[in-house]
């Protein structure tokens, strides 16, 4: 079996889900939303910006922009 195979396997079985946390767990936001803040607050995030996820992750800065 190829190694992407073996990934998409993985990330789309039951298994990957019971060891990965949601998005909104507080784990997940107490890591996530310092990070956010810190670039909020040194002008990353200003009035009428465009973000990009390039999707290298799981996702939690994305569920965790301002909006």
């Amino acid at each position: 079996m190829k190694p992407r195979d073996l990934q998409r396997n993985y990330w789309e079985s039951a298994e990957s889900h019971e060891h990965r946390r949601a998005p909104a767990h507080p784990v997940v936001s107490a890591f996530a939303c310092p990070k956010l803040d810190f670039a909020n607050q040194n002008g990353a995030f200003q009035d009428g910006a465009f973000v990009l996820d390039v999707g290298c992750g799981n996702g939690f800065f994305t569920y965790h922009l301002p909006s």
